[in-house]
């Protein structure tokens, strides 16, 4: 009888984050058509950031929602001409060698947040090009937008994860 009062309670929940993912899907999805809306790899890097560091100081594994949001990375790279897997790659190497350079040299919030959506954007595109240049394909060329996205995804992380201890 428990089990069931609990479903009931977490079902709200879990409908709330299915159409969350729906509408972030249906966005990423519109972002390459309109070239002015941000991808969102800053943001989906940042929170996985985020939610990995949460679970390491709480010694638990990352939770359900932590992988299907690493797989909406993935997605978002794709959708944007990055080589396949090369944001994950992004994400395990500055999660595992930089991130806690970062987070000792930088105290401020917004310098933190700015460099983990320059890594989502720097990083996906560094491996991507190096990818391509082993493969002899053509290069991706660098180009302003990066710069926007990453502007505007860092206002958009100071309003998301501003109440977030990282």
């Amino acid at each position: 009888m428990q089990t069931l009062s609990n479903l009931r309670r977490k079902s709200p929940n879990a409908l709330a984050l299915s159409l969350l993912l729906v509408a972030i899907i249906i966005y990423e999805m519109l972002s390459t058509a309109f070239l002015f809306l941000p991808p969102l790899m800053g943001v989906i890097f940042t929170y996985l950031v985020e939610k990995r560091r949460e679970a390491e100081k709480l010694l638990s594994g990352v939770a359900m929602p932590w992988f299907a949001t690493f797989a909406l990375l993935i997605f978002a790279e794709q959708l944007h001409g990055f080589v396949l897997f090369s944001s994950a790659i992004s994400y395990l190497l500055f999660y595992n060698i930089f991130y806690e350079w970062v987070v000792i040299n930088f105290k401020a919030r917004i310098i933190q947040l700015a460099i983990f959506n320059g890594a989502a954007y720097i990083g996906t595109y560094s491996i991507s090009n190096l990818v391509l240049y082993v493969l002899d394909r053509e290069l991706l060329r660098y180009s302003i937008e990066y710069v926007y996205f990453i502007i505007a995804e860092c206002l958009l992380c100071l309003f998301i994860f501003k109440e977030s201890k990282i």
